[in-house]
C-alpha cells in the first residue's frame, strides 16, 4: 500500500478503491460528479433529490438553482464569458482586416 492518510474514513476507502484495486472512477449523468462505482447509486439517490430542490435549471450548463435570482446571477457569469470571448474576436477580426490592409497596400 501506500502512505496516503486522511481524517475522513470515506476519502481513504475512495482513495483505495481507485488507486489500488482499479476500480474506475464513474461519472454522474445528472450533475457530472465523479465518483466510484460502489459509491455511485448512493451518489444517484442523493442527487435525484437535490436536483428535484433545484427546479431552476441554467440552459447552457448543468447547475440548478433553489432560486430564480441565484440562477440569474449565475447567467452573468456565462454573460461575462461570452462578452469576453466576442470582444477578443472582435480585436482578433481587426487585427486580422488590419494585416490584411497593410499587406495588401505593401503589394503595391
Amino acid at each position: 500500500m501506500c502512505w496516503k492518510s486522511s481524517n475522513q474514513s470515506a476519502t481513504l476507502v475512495r482513495h483505495i478503491q481507485t488507486q489500488h484495486t482499479g476500480e474506475k472512477p464513474q461519472k454522474c449523468e445528472t450533475c457530472d460528479t465523479v465518483t466510484t462505482t460502489s459509491y455511485l447509486v448512493r451518489h444517484k439517490k442523493n442527487c435525484e433529490r437535490l436536483m428535484a430542490q433545484r427546479p431552476h435549471k441554467c440552459p447552457q450548463c448543468s447547475k440548478q438553482y433553489k432560486r430564480k435570482r441565484y440562477l440569474a446571477a449565475h447567467m452573468q457569469t456565462h454573460n461575462k464569458k461570452s462578452s469576453s470571448l466576442s470582444d477578443k474576436e472582435s480585436s482578433l477580426s481587426s487585427l486580422s482586416s488590419s494585416d490584411e490592409s497593410s499587406s495588401s497596400s505593401n503589394d503595391d
